[in-house]
């Protein structure tokens, strides 16, 4: 998404940086399966403690992620009659 949204001469957030919203069970699985190792920053280290927006998780790929209970899910049918539980992601500049 942030590929698309730089060719579309979106104007980052901050710092150069899109918006990312996640809700609180994606950022919970995204932080335990990307880890400091493969690209995934906490918001600490990349800027001041004072600088920290309320919810902000970390920055991944030119993305800040900000954690919110606000983005929607619902259960969708999955494979074989089974339901998911689908969380949306909103990337913007």
């Amino acid at each position: 998404m942030v590929a698309k949204l730089r060719a579309a001469n979106a104007v980052p957030r901050s710092e150069g940086l899109y918006w990312a919203a996640v809700h609180p069970e994606v950022s919970h699985d995204l932080r335990a399966e990307s880890g400091s190792g493969i690209g995934w920053r906490d918001a600490h280290i990349y800027a001041a403690p004072g600088l920290i927006w309320p919810g902000m998780i970390g920055v991944y790929e030119g993305a800040y992620f900000v954690e919110t209970p606000r983005c929607y899910n619902a259960v969708d049918g999955g494979s074989g009659g089974n339901t998911v539980r689908t969380f949306r992601t909103y990337v913007a500049g």
